[in-house]
């Protein structure tokens, strides 16, 4: 997937960073999910760099609570947790 992926701020309110560095696939898609495994969020498919990317996150339409952000490449996937707190 990624050699290092660091997602910030977490908690969040508006918006949340996420970083990814040595990524091994050159499209991922990233999707957002609540607890239920719900997609609330679907940024759709991205053109990753093999070095760096930095992707921006609007969730400022998301409700607080607890959410899972879902990255999916063809070589990988992963989830990692995000909270949203207004």
């Amino acid at each position: 997937m990624a050699d290092q992926l660091l997602l910030y701020p977490n908690p969040a309110s508006t918006s949340a960073t996420l970083e990814l560095r040595g990524v091994t696939g050159k499209r991922m898609d990233i999707k957002v999910a609540d607890v239920s495994g719900r997609v609330v969020m679907d940024m759709g498919s991205m053109e990753m760099a093999p070095t760096e990317n930095t992707v921006k996150l609007n969730v400022s339409s998301l409700a607080s609570g607890s959410y899972r952000l879902i990255l999916n490449t063809t070589q990988a996937s992963t989830t990692l947790p995000l909270h949203i707190v207004r």
